[in-house]
C-alpha cells in the first residue's frame, strides 16, 4: 500500500473537524476522547509502530518524489504516536534523536513538534537549537513560532506570551503574527481555556495590530465568530471581548465590520 494512505489512516480527525458533528460545542469532551484514543492506539500497537517506523528510517540524501514523501509522511505519523505525552519511556529520547540526526526540514520539524508537547529539557535545548539554526530565515523562523504556538501542553499559552516579547517576534509583519497568534487560536483546546485567558490574549492582540495591520486584526476576529455554539460560559466571554474590540476608540473600519457581522 501507499504508504501516504497508510499515514492519513493512522492519522485521528482534529478538534476541528471533529466539533462540526456537534450542534453544541463540548471543547473538553472532544479533547479527552481524542486524546485517550491516540494514547490507547500507541500503548496497545506500540510494537508494530516502533517496527514500522525504524523500516522508514532512510539516512539517504533528501529527495522530493512521491515515495520518499510518502516514507517521511508514514515514518513522523508513528513518531506522533510513539511520543504522545511522553508517556513511554523512549519518547523524548526517540524524538530527540530524530531532531538531532534528521537531515531535511520535514523530519526536524516533525521531531520539534512531537518535543515541544512535552515538559523536559530536551525540548528547550530543540527549541533554542532550531531557532539558533533558523538564522535570519523568515520562513523557518515563522515555522519555530508557529509549533511552539501549537503544542498540547498546559503552558501553551504563558509560552505565547513570552514570544510576542521576542526580539525576533515583528507585530507588524502579518506572516509572523498569524504564525504565532493566529496559530495559538487554532489550538483550540488551550485557546478555549475556560478561565478565558486565552480569549483575553486574542483580543489585546487584534487590538495591538489594529492600529498596525486593520486587515489582519479582522481576520483574527473571526476566531469568535461561532461563539454561540460553545457552553454559556465559554459564550458570553467571547462575546464579552467582542463587545470590548467593538467599543475600542480608534477602532478601523475592517475590524470593527467583522465583529459587528460575529455579534448578530
Amino acid at each position: 500500500m501507499d504508504p501516504s494512505l497508510i499515514a492519513y489512516a493512522l492519522q485521528l480527525p482534529d478538534l476541528t473537524t471533529l466539533l462540526t458533528q456537534q450542534k453544541l460545542f463540548d471543547i473538553d469532551g472532544l479533547y479527552r476522547a481524542r486524546k485517550h484514543i491516540k494514547r490507547t492506539l500507541s500503548t496497545l500497537l506500540y510494537a508494530e509502530l516502533e517496527d514500522i517506523y525504524t523500516h522508514t528510517a532512510s539516512a539517504e540524501e533528501y529527495r522530493f518524489d512521491p515515495s520518499e514523501v510518502g516514507r517521511r509522511r508514514l515514518h513522523n505519523t508513528c513518531l506522533d504516536y510513539l511520543t504522545v505525552d511522553g508517556l513511554h519511556p523512549s519518547a523524548v529520547p526517540r524524538a530527540k534523536y530524530q531532531f538531532d540526526s534528521s537531515t531535511c526540514m520535514t523530519d526536524k520539524l516533525a521531531a520539534l513538534s512531537c518535543l515541544a508537547s512535552i515538559d523536559c529539557s530536551e525540548r528547550d535545548d530543540a527549541i533554542e537549537t532550531f531557532y539558533r539554526d533558523a538564522g535570519s530565515n523568515a520562513l523557518v523562523l515563522n515555522k519555530w513560532f508557529m509549533i511552539q504556538a501549537i503544542a498540547d501542553n498546559d503552558n501553551v499559552l504563558a509560552r505565547v506570551k513570552e514570544l510576542r516579547s521576542h526580539p525576533a517576534f515583528i507585530l507588524s509583519n502579518p506572516n509572523r503574527a498569524r504564525s504565532l497568534i493566529s496559530a495559538f487560536a487554532g489550538n483550540l483546546h488551550h485557546f478555549h481555556r475556560i478561565d478565558g485567558s486565552g480569549y483575553r490574549f486574542l483580543a489585546d492582540s487584534i487590538l495591538d495590530i489594529d492600529r498596525l495591520n486593520p486587515q489582519v486584526a479582522a481576520r483574527m476576529v473571526s476566531s469568535f465568530a461561532q461563539w454561540r455554539t460553545f457552553d454559556a460560559t465559554r459564550g458570553e466571554m467571547m462575546r464579552t471581548e467582542l463587545r470590548r474590540i467593538e467599543v475600542e476608540k480608534g477602532l478601523s473600519p475592517d475590524t470593527f465590520e467583522v465583529v459587528l457581522r460575529c455579534l448578530k
